[in-house]
């Protein structure tokens, strides 16, 4: 059925080929408006993720690209290896994401952890490769911003009196 006419409160369904992401707003008029970006917390616990069979990848990428951005948990992509990495406030939502991409989109996942605790943002120009030791991992956000993820605050620490010209954020 074809909707003509909605009123704030009216739930419709829209058809997309990719174009809405969660918490997109349609709006007919010239007056423009934004809300407020959904809320994401620093994740603390960080686990490798990869699909269990290659023939799934597919599946796999259209799950991890879903469930990240209706924010079940944050996607990070490592720098040197391209290896994908998962990171959660909690163990819970690590079953979810494995429970959904199992169930909704066929594709069976391995997850190990990772032994990092925290993240930090930097800016762009900032970046240089160097800066990744055995205690950090340089990786790119799903919006493909430079993050260092710390395996603890020691080597948080570390890593800004080493670097102290570089500014580390702790959300982007």
């Amino acid at each position: 059925e074809n909707v003509i006419n909605a009123v704030a409160g009216d739930i419709i369904g829209v058809y997309d080929t990719g174009t809405y992401q969660v918490g997109d707003t349609l709006t007919v008029g010239k007056n423009k408006f934004e809300f407020e970006p959904l809320p994401t917390f620093t994740p603390e616990i960080f686990m490798k993720v990869s699909a269990k069979n290659v023939m799934k990848q597919k599946s796999f990428h259209k799950g991890i690209e879903q469930l990240v951005q209706e924010g079940a948990v944050q996607l990070y992509k490592n720098y040197q290896t391209g290896e994908y990495m998962l990171g959660a406030v909690g163990q819970l939502q690590f079953e979810v994401f494995k429970h959904r991409m199992e169930g909704e989109y066929n594709a069976e996942v391995v997850m190990s952890p990772m032994g990092k605790k925290t993240v930090r943002w930097i800016k762009p120009e900032d970046l240089d490769e160097r800066m990744s030791s055995s205690r950090n991992i340089l990786a790119k956000d799903r919006f493909d911003q430079p993050v260092f993820l710390f395996e603890n605050d020691f080597a948080l620490r570390w890593f800004a009196d080493k670097y102290p010209d570089v500014e580390l954020e702790e959300k982007m």
